[in-house]
C-alpha cells in the first residue's frame, strides 16, 4: 500500500510501535567510531537534522577515497579550480570496503 498524502503518512508514523534505541557497537561490532557516526547522521529521521550529501562525502569515513591534495592545488586551471572548490574531488580505485 502506498501512502499518498501527509495525513496518511502521519497516521502511519503514529501507529508504529516505539522501539528503544539499540547500541550500535553491538549491532556492528568492530566498526570504527567515524563509521558509526556517519551511519547515525544519515539515519536521523528529521530531514533537517540529517547530514547533507555534501557533508556526508566530506565525512572522515570517506577520507581514503578523497584526494585532498587536489583541494589545495593553487596552480589548477580556472575550470578545474571550480571543481576542486565544490568538494567533488574523488579518486576511486579497486578496493574492498570494510567496517574495520
Amino acid at each position: 500500500n502506498k501512502i499518498n498524502d501527509e495525513r496518511n503518512a502521519r497516521k502511519y508514523l503514529y501507529n508504529l510501535p516505539l522501539k528503544k534505541k539499540r547500541n550500535p557497537k553491538r549491532i556492528f561490532p568492530g566498526a570504527e567510531e567515524h563509521t558509526l557516526d556517519l551511519l547515525y547522521q544519515m539515519l536521523k529521521f528529521n530531514v533537517d537534522e540529517r547530514i547533507s550529501i555534501k557533508d556526508a562525502l566530506e565525512h572522515p569515513y570517506f577520507k581514503q577515497y578523497r584526494d585532498d591534495r587536489k583541494l589545495n592545488d593553487k596552480t589548477a586551471k580556472d575550470e578545474e579550480q571550480k571543481k576542486l572548490q565544490s568538494g567533488n574531488v574523488w579518486l576511486f580505485q579497486d578496493s574492498t570496503l570494510s567496517s574495520k
